[in-house]
């Protein structure tokens, strides 16, 4: 069963190092893994576990040294790397490397949603989920501009720690060998949830594509879409309803293909304002 504790992130003055954690981007999973590797008197924030990653990892990963002389939360649940910035003061941040991790907006609003239905509501719907998810930029950005050194792609989340970690003295084999919360996909036994069109909208509208990207990604799916179609016609092939689908599934891989590209170009148009493309 799940306990009643929040996740957020991990500072490690050893190691040097400040894990800005967001939501359901498998955060958690590096998170039990990072804070099993640094020291006793690191910053490991409260977070959600269930009792089998517990029985995994032991107490090493525990939560602790996040609560101040009072008793009061210093660093607290999903904190922004500005909440960050503001505690430990600009000196120390800026001398500390930091990195976040982000998702492809749909499937992290998905993970939301079988999270939520199977822990704690029922009834809790994916409209519910679209209005809760928020974008990673609320997090590891001041305004415009990115205030952590990297953002990892869940999608490329073991490349990305295989290129970080050990710069970090931090040992790591190529993957992660356990991935936290995942228990709520599997358990999930309703209909697939699928998104409206208002919803897509809001989506897009929440995660702030701006309507250059829109217009860039629209011509691409396009140009996937009628070349895959156009070898149909000069091959003469039958265009039967397996193609369809074949072609559908083109369409939602280029969508999903350039989203991701799009988002790595906008982070590093906030990094290096003054580079042209």
């Amino acid at each position: 069963s799940a306990l009643p504790w929040n996740d957020a992130m991990i500072l490690s003055l050893e190691k040097r190092f400040i894990f800005v954690k967001g939501i359901k981007v498998a955060g958690s999973s590096v998170e039990f893994y990072l804070a099993e590797h640094v020291e006793p008197e690191a910053v490991v924030t409260e977070m959600i576990y269930e009792e089998s990653d517990a029985a995994l990892y032991g107490q090493s990963w525990r939560p602790r040294n996040f609560r101040n002389h009072h008793g009061f939360d210093d660093f607290y649940d999903h904190i922004p790397a500005t909440a960050i910035r503001a505690i430990v003061g600009t000196w120390l941040y800026e001398r500390l490397y930091k990195f976040g991790i982000v998702r492809d907006p749909f499937e992290k609003i998905r993970s939301l949603y079988f999270m939520r239905r199977i822990w704690t509501r029922p009834d809790y719907s994916l409209q519910d989920a679209v209005d809760e998810c928020t974008s990673e930029s609320d997090r590891l950005c001041d305004g415009d501009s990115l205030i952590v050194h990297r953002v990892i792609r869940c999608e490329e989340l073991d490349a990305g720690l295989a290129e970080i970690l050990p710069s970090l003295r931090i040992p790591f084999g190529g993957t992660l060998s356990y991935r936290a919360r995942s228990g709520p996909r599997a358990q999930y036994k309703g209909p697939p949830p699928s998104f409206s069109a208002t919803q897509v909208e809001q989506i897009r509208e929440k995660f702030r594509f701006e309507w250059q990207f829109g217009v860039g990604a629209l011509i691409a799916m396009l140009h996937d879409v009628i070349s895959t179609i156009g070898l149909f016609v000069v091959l003469q092939l039958d265009f039967s309803l397996t193609a369809l689908a074949a072609v559908l599934t083109i369409a939602g891989y280029s969508i999903n293909d350039t989203v991701v590209i799009f988002d790595r170009v906008r982070e590093n148009m906030r990094r290096y304002k003054k580079m042209s493309l």
